[in-house]
């Protein structure tokens, strides 16, 4: 979270599952709006710039490698601000995953995260609950379908 330079807005970041978002709140109205127009990732941190018009940002993701991002509040623009080098890695090859919602053991839906083929990569992911003082575990379900 970071507190505008006229401590009349805040930006703050989101979790939505796994990713990230910027949301920007007027502190008298409660107004919020979202910064867009940036590819999905994790945003480790958030400051806004020392005139307040604007939100600087790390972000990296599957297939963002890491850079410095900018979003202008009045444009609503998002820019990349730098180019790290990506050691002659060609990044057209990263895959962005999608996310699947799975039902667990207790009802409640699991985010699984897949590429754009579907794939899991031949991984398979359970679920294991705790039973009891004794510290009995139990696999309760593969995520995959195959018990």
């Amino acid at each position: 979270m970071a507190l505008a330079p006229d401590q009349a807005r805040f930006a703050y970041v989101a979790n939505d599952e796994g990713w990230n978002r910027i949301f920007i709140r007027d502190i008298a109205t409660g107004a919020e709006q979202e910064a867009m127009g940036f590819p999905p990732g994790v945003i480790a941190s958030i400051a806004w710039t020392p005139d307040g018009t604007g939100l600087i940002f790390p972000l990296e993701g599957a297939a963002t490698p890491p850079d410095i991002w900018r979003f202008d509040v009045a444009k609503r623009k998002v820019e990349q601000i730098t180019r790290a080098s990506k050691a002659g890695v060609d990044t057209a090859d990263f895959i962005e995953p999608t996310v699947e919602r799975i039902e667990s053991f207790d009802g409640l839906a699991v985010a699984l995260p897949r590429d754009r083929r579907g794939a899991h990569r031949g991984l398979r992911l359970f679920l294991r609950r705790f039973h009891g003082a004794r510290g009995s575990h139990r696999i309760s379900r593969a995520l995959d379908g195959r018990h």
